[in-house]
């Protein structure tokens, strides 16, 4: 029996290891494998790298396999066996031992005694790449080894796919994602869970990657759920899936979504004090009077005046006080603890998404800082203000959305429109969204896809409402280059100017109340802070761990939610800042 390529298909678990520890048909690959068995890391100079492609590795009776993404140069290259010499061999065999796939819980190199029970473990390429990224090119050509360990191991019932490369290169070898429609492929999150047509179980988890392991994005309890989950199917106790586990699946999978690492009781003490917090910050705020817009939108609630007629802040400027009117009447303070009840949501909201990619206490502190920070008072008591508050609750709903699996992502276009109905800050989301899923994809290994219809209706509509605010009239504002219109855009000196008074409204979370720094003009006294400020974000984004956390990003995001206001000539409020 041959392959397409003419070679004769392996008949034996040994002679696809004979295979792969002869391939040759990646020479970068293969240069950089010899270059670092010749020079060694200091801590192994006494030592014998293997300097070969790495072969899989565990019992040809296998009910599980566990696919990877690739031998690390001082780990497989180094000792000959896959998930060996690493800090993710560590994690894996300590995993496979405690739920009695192994019959030690170390992997230190070949004859060390591991022997391994019902379990497979393999890789989607088997050369260590450079910077742990082989190229599609590499992958394709490291496959049919795959498919020929798939086409052996008969009795495996139960997949887990380590990584999304490790999820791609399985159903590519195993053919199934020809035989499915993109929509019924498996998903790829950690703990999703699929069953395909003929019975086996697909099960995804982060590849324990130390990426993913120091910063919290996968826990010890998160990484044991995986396995235990394996056991139990192994072993023919996993429960089919009726009504009830499929509402807990989704519940699971979208807590998942939100954040993987926090536990319940952390989500509770989170939120009490994200909330204590806003409300101590910004108890001032209940006692404020309504502001003048908040007095036309209760009118119009109430019938004296025209109801807004524009979809331009329809859902804050009426919307909200439709809602509203009827259960709080004239009195102003419950609509200002409305506007601190969902500051407080949307600061809960934060700290989920970035719990996802930071650990717990960077996200905290992230948080906390956007939680209390003074330039959002405004925003707690001004209808116009609050358009902020309503269109970012909206914006991290699409955002939570994009970063979901399944049809559940389109729920990202609804949230979207939702957004740019409150306010127009966040025009540019959909950018954002993009720069975000670049950096997820990168940071499981794989190629950002070049085509998302999701994030391209998303650029849609964000280009169609823009063309619709510019007709002004249309819109029912002024908007356009002439110094008279209410919304007047210069895209001269007004455009740094504004850019350097937010950076530095920004920074400066010690804000006094003093007309010199506190004031809706462009203010050049925190010029110098604001230029100081880009001037270290632009040095430490050279520093290859905060660029791996997302550094350049977060601050790509924040300019990207920036952009809609920074041509106002006469707009320059600390509010704006709300949803950057």
């Amino acid at each position: 029996m041959s392959r397409t390529d003419g070679s004769r298909r392996p008949t034996s678990l040994a002679s696809v290891e004979r295979a792969v520890i002869a391939c040759e048909r990646c020479p970068r690959l293969r240069a950089w494998c010899e270059r670092v068995a010749r020079e060694k890391k200091r801590a192994f100079q006494d030592q014998t790298y293997w300097g070969k492609p790495v072969p899989g590795f565990g019992d040809a009776a296998a009910r599980l396999l566990v696919v990877g993404l690739a031998p690390a140069a001082h780990g497989g290259n180094r000792t000959g066996r896959v998930f060996t010499g690493d800090s993710s061999g560590s994690w894996l065999y300590e995993a496979l031992h405690r739920f009695d796939f192994a019959n030690q819980p170390d992997s230190t190199g070949r004859g060390d005694g591991l022997r391994l029970r019902g379990v497979y473990v393999t890789a989607s390429a088997r050369c260590a790449p450079p910077a742990n990224k082989p190229t599609r090119a590499e992958l394709e050509r490291c496959r049919p080894f795959l498919a020929d360990e798939i086409r052996l191991l008969t009795g495996v019932r139960v997949v887990v796919l380590l990584g999304r490369i490790g999820w791609e290169a399985w159903l590519k070898a195993s053919g199934w994602w020809e035989r499915l429609p993109a929509r019924e492929r498996p998903r790829f999150a950690h703990g999703a869970e699929s069953r395909l047509p003929d019975g086996t179980v697909v099960l995804c988890s982060f590849h324990p990657s130390r990426q993913n392991t120091n910063t919290g994005r996968l826990t010890r309890p998160m990484w044991h759920a995986i396995f235990r989950r394996a056991r139990a199917l192994v072993d023919g106790k996993g429960r089919p899936e009726g009504v009830a586990t499929r509402v807990g699946v989704v519940i699971q999978s979208a807590a998942r979504q939100v954040s993987p690492s926090a536990t319940h009781w952390r989500w509770i003490l989170v939120a009490i004090t994200l909330t204590g917090a806003v409300f101590f910050v910004f108890r001032g705020a209940l006692a404020m009077f309504f502001a003048q817009e908040d007095f036309r939108g209760i009118a119009a609630a109430r019938g004296i005046l025209p109801r807004h007629s524009t979809p331009w802040r329809y859902v804050s400027v009426q919307a909200f006080m439709d809602v509203c009117y009827p259960c709080f009447g004239d009195r102003a303070r419950p609509y200002h603890l409305v506007s601190n009840a969902l500051h407080a949501a949307n600061a809960l909201l934060l700290y989920g998404l970035l719990a996802r990619r930071l650990a717990p206490a960077a996200a905290m502190v992230a948080a906390a800082f956007f939680a209390v920070h003074p330039a959002l008072f405004t925003a707690i008591y001004w209808q116009s203000a609050r358009g902020d508050i309503l269109a970012t609750t909206f914006a991290l709903g699409a955002v939570t959305a994009t970063l979901c699996r399944g049809r559940e992502r389109w729920l990202a276009l609804p949230s979207f429109a939702l957004a740019i109905l409150s306010k127009e800050s966040v025009l540019c989301l959909p950018l954002a969204i993009w720069l975000i899923r670049r950096w997820d994809w990168k940071r499981e290994g794989g190629d950002a896809p070049t085509w998302d219809p999701l994030i391209a209706v998303l650029c849609l509509m964000s280009g169609a409402y823009g063309l619709f605010l510019l007709l002004g009239k249309a819109a029912g504002i002024s908007v356009g280059t002439a110094p008279g219109a209410a919304y007047a855009l210069d895209f001269r000196t007004p455009l740094l100017q504004n850019l350097l008074t937010y950076v530095g409204w920004t920074v400066d979370v010690a804000m006094r109340p003093s007309p010199l720094r506190f004031v809706d003009v462009r203010n050049p006294d925190l010029f110098g802070l604001a230029i100081g400020s880009l001037v270290v974000w632009g040095a430490a984004a050279f520093v290859p761990g905060l660029r791996a956390r997302g550094w350049l990003v977060a601050g790509a995001t924040f300019l990207l939610l920036l952009v809609p206001v920074l041509p106002l000539r006469n707009h320059t409020y600390h509010y704006f800042l709300y949803a950057p």
